[in-house]
């Protein structure tokens, strides 16, 4: 969801409007930016949910709530063994 359910239609079209009117490397910058955010809340999150948990196991928690079971899996293992790029 884009906006908020009580954002007025007014006020989303003066947001969009000054969005189309910002210069591409402005909008890449303010979607880099909100991911950080979103990442930072999820770690913050994750170690308020899982204190236990080592450093580890909460980057295995990150990369569960992020890309799903499998994909975690994959990274998982490929980190274990040596995580080198393709060959």
């Amino acid at each position: 969801m884009l906006f908020s359910e009580d954002t007025s239609p007014e006020a989303r079209a003066v947001l969009i409007q000054s969005y189309r009117a910002m210069p591409p490397e402005r909008r890449l910058a303010i979607a880099l930016d909100a991911s950080d955010a979103m990442r930072a809340l999820v770690r913050a999150d994750i170690a308020t949910r899982h204190p236990e948990a080592t450093e580890e196991e909460r980057q295995v928690l990150f990369l569960q709530r992020c890309f799903g079971d499998a994909v975690a899996e994959d990274i998982v293992r490929w980190r274990r063994s040596g995580g080198g790029p393709p060959a």
